[in-house]
């Protein structure tokens, strides 16, 4: 126990379940009986050592217009491809004007998801001679809470 308490200033969580799996090893290689099989105390230290260090997530600041228009300079300075710049800029212009979290229109793997990743059928253009407008179809992503009426 102040072994863990001791390294916790140190060093990570992970690396203290590291460091004990390697005395937990030693002592079974030498015949013994692991040392923390009676020990609910370590555990309790252990749990307050995860507790504790874990990182907080930082808040995120807001898009604002300023980085908006850098992201527009940076694309345009970038990009080989002007589909690509095309595309990546529509994505973000989409996400900002429309208040869209990132989660919310971007796939969340490799693999596709069609019940949560934009397609194209989810777009639909509404063009007349006066003007145009654009409708996005966005399905609930897992943090939205889903409400019964």
């Amino acid at each position: 126990m102040d072994f863990s308490s001791f390294v916790a200033r140190s060093t990570g969580y992970a690396t203290i379940k590291v460091y004990l799996a390697g005395v937990r090893l030693a002592h079974i290689e030498m015949g013994l009986h692991s040392p923390f099989t009676h020990c609910p105390r370590l555990h309790l230290v252990l749990r307050g050592i995860r507790r504790t260090l874990t990182a907080v997530a930082r808040p995120r600041l807001p898009i604002t217009l300023d980085i908006l228009r850098c992201l527009k300079r940076t694309l345009r300075s970038v990009g080989d491809k002007r589909y690509e710049v095309c595309l990546m800029w529509a994505a973000c212009t989409l996400a900002f004007f429309g208040f869209i979290r990132c989660a919310e229109f971007t796939a969340s793997g490799v693999t596709h998801c069609s019940d949560t990743d934009l397609r194209c059928t989810d777009i639909v253009f509404f063009l007349t001679m006066a003007s145009g407008s654009t409708f996005v179809d966005l399905r609930p992503t897992h943090s939205e809470q889903v409400t019964r009426s």
